[in-house]
């Protein structure tokens, strides 16, 4: 397709229509050529189209060379106002985007989504979640679809758990490293019956996609992106399952703990996983753009006594360093491996992957740091922004630098600022008395092992 100079800036409505209709428009470039103009003309227009474009296209697999009459263009520009997952201000946004403005949500960026913060304020929706049930758009987080002959092939080398041994309609934790045993990403692979469907960090969706289509063209199997094709809703909390009992076709009661399940309700196709990434049993509903909008009114305002109220994503990130958990960009990189991360469980040598040999020497010695936790003193809790630490602050043991913060939030189930930290292996797991440098002025702490809230029951 090749867009006049006055709808370049329609690219990436573009990239939202080819993704979303690959079945339909499987095209090349189009622009404005009146009827009856010469081939001659055409080919010089061609010529012309915007770089940017051509280079999407390319990069999309667009085979294809169509020139259009202006009707077709019209419809496409139609299609790019009507799709439900848009881009503003080069931010993505997800189907649900108009139901968080309408409840006045505090909108954010998040990994390039505009995602919403908080509806009623980050500590009443913490405590929510934790007394009964939240539910929260995740559409950022990345979903990657895997098929074909090759899948197995595939995911055994990339992750590091024991593919193979998963069994079917369940979610399991993983990680992707590099050749050096550095983390590329913490995933959850769901293995369906038709499918494998990997969750990966929003920060690092086109990095995992690369890195599996890589492996995919050489071993027979078929990588797609299904995240803007799709909708992500999360119901964590105690009552969640109950209520997702009474809202979902699949009884979500009858799922193990580590269950995923792939179906349909009428027309529409749904993928359901159940977690405890944030210290409460959750699941994750995958859904069509279609119909996410009806699911999200249904379960916020027409399940009657089951009805859950939205919550934002910065309480999320609360209950994530409650539950210890590490995200990538704070706790995670291509720099720290899961010894250093405490993530080893996730690492099975009984098959061959990427970094398995430096996994191995790392696994035969001791990390020199670990990823720990620190529970500030009584007089240093409150909402005080300067007592709250701040990435790369240092923490110390005396006078001796043994670590640096990765994340830290005020905890209202706990009352106390809590942070994660990686500190020198020897004291990671002890009672320690420590400070934090914080902006010059010394915070009273002590580690304390993980989590700091444990996994509610539900």
């Amino acid at each position: 397709m090749c867009l006049g100079q006055r709808h370049q800036s329609s690219l990436a409505g573009l990239k939202i229509v080819l993704s979303l209709y690959p079945q339909h428009f499987v095209l090349g470039y189009f622009h404005f050529v009146p009827t009856g103009q010469n081939k001659q003309k055409q080919q010089c227009l061609q010529k012309k189209a915007n770089p940017n474009i051509r280079q999407l296209l390319d990069s999309l697999g667009c085979r294809y060379w169509l020139l259009t009459t202006g009707y077709f263009c019209t419809v496409v520009r139609k299609l790019i106002r009507k799709s439900k997952v848009l881009m503003s201000e080069n931010l993505f946004q997800s189907s649900l985007h108009d139901k968080h403005v309408a409840a006045e949500a505090s909108m954010g960026d998040v990994a390039g989504w505009r995602m919403p913060l908080s509806y009623r304020g980050v500590l009443d929706e913490v405590r929510q979640v934790r007394a009964t049930a939240g539910v929260m758009d995740v559409s950022h987080i990345g979903r990657i679809r895997i098929r074909g002959d090759g899948a197995l092939a595939v995911l055994e080398y990339a992750c590091t758990h024991d593919v193979a041994r998963q069994d079917d309609n369940t979610a399991t934790p993983s990680l992707l490293v590099n050749e050096s045993g550095g983390i590329i990403d913490a995933v959850t692979l769901l293995r369906l019956e038709e499918h494998w469907l990997m969750l990966c960090s929003p920060i690092n969706r086109l990095k995992v996609l690369e890195h599996l289509t890589i492996l995919a063209d050489a071993m027979d199997a078929k990588v797609d992106d299904q995240t803007t094709k799709t909708t992500m809703i999360e119901v964590a909390g105690p009552a969640a399952v109950n209520a997702l009992d009474h809202v979902l076709p699949e009884k979500a009661s009858a799922m193990a703990g580590n269950g995923a399940k792939s179906g349909s309700f009428m027309i529409a196709h749904y993928t359901v996983a159940r977690a405890a990434g944030l210290g409460v049993w959750a699941i994750n509903v995958a859904i069509s753009n279609l119909f996410a909008g009806q699911a999200w009114r249904f379960i916020t305002a027409k399940a009657g006594d089951n009805c859950i109220a939205p919550v934002g994503l910065s309480a999320r990130d609360v209950l994530r360093i409650e539950a210890g958990q590490p995200a990538y960009g704070w706790e995670l990189n291509e720099t720290i491996d899961p010894y250093t991360a405490g993530l080893d469980g996730r690492v099975d040598f009984g098959h061959t992957f990427i970094g398995i040999d430096a996994l191995r020497k790392l696994a035969a010695g001791t990390p020199a740091r670990k990823r720990a936790g620190l529970v500030l003193a009584p007089s240093s809790a409150g909402l005080h922004g300067d007592n709250i630490p701040r990435q790369g602050d240092a923490v110390r043991a005396g006078d001796r630098e043994i670590g640096t913060i990765t994340s830290a939030t005020y905890s209202p189930t706990l009352d106390r600022i809590i942070a994660l930290a990686y500190v020198a292996a020897d004291i990671a797991d002890t009672d320690q008395p420590v400070t934090i440098d914080r902006a010059g002025s010394p915070l009273e702490a002590k580690t304390t092992s993980l989590p700091f809230v444990p996994l509610a029951v539900s």
